[in-house]
């Protein structure tokens, strides 16, 4: 077991790197900065932090031909292609390729860096995976003052993050962004400290997402109120009722609809005393989809009494979305006290699904 590993995630399809009108597909990774392919540029600068390299890809071919590449500049890495059931079930995107490399290791710390970050400096990493490693939290990631996140940059703590992800993705949550809301213990750190004394020109965040990035690099903005870091903690959360949510939903799927209301209710009760608002949330949406099929299997019977049942569920049901929604409201009242304004963003979009739910029963 190594102490720390880098996921590389190089399985996008890039698509604003795509030239407007032209039918060929350009793979960002293997586009020439300085005559070098970005994806060479980061393995180069992440080699010397980490005992592992884990390139993230989407096929088997194109993982073949990164290899090829980063062999010509003797450079070790490890290929591991997102797991076609979960990204079947999931409908793709990065929390995918996340949990699929780290299945695929045995770590204690993991960085996460996308392939089109080629100016990342071992020293970032050093002091992401120093502040890791304390043990004070569960995932370190950036927060620019303008509240927005480097969302695909992070250094967390395997095991927790692990478990974190096999949960997001079981409830269809595919976006990384979603993590320091799952978590229990998050820092998000402000480049504008630390960093700055050894990266002053912030070269590190600069991400290339089209063609003209390759000529004129951008920057990112300073403009916002949060200049310092920001800790989010749920004292008391225990990943322990992060699995048996895990459980409870499967049983209401499977029809076991006793069993599994008497685990969302001990989920409830944990989540919401943790102020762990966004598995609260989750776990009274999963609920609803339980008590909906209940309702429905209950209204194919022809017995008026029986159907007088079923109206009592769709009620519980409405009842569990508005609770869900008035949870997120909770979550998104956190964020914006704090300037966290992406994950602020998050919230709110996902009371708005909820209340579009609600609105269609």
């Amino acid at each position: 077991m190594v102490r720390r590993v880098a996921l590389v995630l190089s399985g996008g399809r890039g698509q604003r790197f795509q030239v407007l009108n032209d039918p060929l597909w350009r793979d960002k990774a293997l586009a020439l900065l300085d005559d070098t392919p970005l994806l060479v540029h980061v393995v180069r600068n992440v080699v010397d932090v980490v005992d592992e390299v884990i390139v993230c890809v989407d096929s088997e071919e194109r993982g073949g031909g990164y290899l090829e590449v980063l062999e010509r500049y003797h450079l070790e890495a490890r290929i591991v292609v997102d797991d076609k059931k979960l990204k079947a079930a999931v409908g793709g995107g990065p929390n995918v390729a996340l949990l699929s490399g780290l299945r695929a290791v045995r770590a204690d710390f993991c960085m996460v860096v996308p392939c089109d970050m080629p100016f990342v400096k071992s020293k970032v990493w050093d002091y992401f995976f120093g502040l890791s490693e304390t043990g004070k939290f569960d995932v370190v990631m950036p927060m620019w003052p303008n509240g927005a996140l480097e969302s695909l940059i992070m250094v967390f703590k395997c095991s927790t993050v692990l478990e974190v992800l096999e949960a997001l993705c079981q409830f269809g949550c595919s976006r990384p962004g979603d993590i320091p809301r799952a978590v229990s213990r998050a820092l998000l750190i402000s480049p504008l400290n630390v960093i700055e004394t050894f990266d002053p020109m912030f070269k590190s965040f600069i991400n290339i997402n089209t063609q003209e990035d390759l000529k004129k690099l951008g920057s990112q903005s300073f403009l916002g109120a949060i200049q310092n870091d920001v800790a989010l903690v749920r004292e008391g959360f225990m990943f322990s009722y992060l699995r048996l949510l895990r459980v409870a939903s499967k049983l209401g799927l499977e029809g076991d609809f006793e069993g599994a209301r008497a685990k969302f209710d001990l989920c409830k009760d944990h989540f919401e005393r943790c102020n762990s608002f966004f598995w609260a949330a989750q776990t009274y949406q999963s609920e609803s989809v339980t008590l909906l099929e209940r309702a429905q299997l209950l209204s194919r019977k022809e017995n008026s009494a029986v159907n007088r049942t079923s109206l009592e569920f769709y009620v519980k049901c409405k009842e569990s979305l508005s609770n869900a929604v008035d949870i997120y409201s909770f979550e998104s009242k956190v964020y914006q006290r704090e300037g966290c304004m992406r994950l602020l963003e998050r919230a709110l979009a996902d009371k708005q699904r909820v209340l579009t739910i609600l609105s269609s029963l």
